[in-house]
């Protein structure tokens, strides 16, 4: 739960679990409705509300942490949908 007005992080955790090392591996993601994005680590590119990502090459049993910092603006269910292409 989060409240109006305060910063609110979400974390997005990617991992190869694959044999075999994954190239370009990157993430989209939109900033959540009703939210104002505060900032992201790693700095992410952003298109309007769509937020991207790019990793590189991700070893088999690698991962990466990515953080996105939100201000909810108004009341409301906000949710996050992250996905991830290689």
């Amino acid at each position: 739960e989060i409240q109006v007005g305060k910063p609110a992080k979400f974390v997005l955790q990617v991992r190869n679990s694959g044999n075999q090392a994954a190239d370009n591996v990157t993430i989209h993601d939109e900033i959540p409705q009703g939210t104002q994005l505060v900032s992201t680590v790693p700095a992410s590119t952003n298109d309007g509300s769509r937020l991207t990502w790019q990793l590189g090459k991700l070893s088999p049993g690698e991962d990466r942490t990515i953080e996105m910092q939100v201000m909810p603006k108004s009341e409301g269910d906000i949710g996050s949908v992250a996905t991830v292409t290689w």
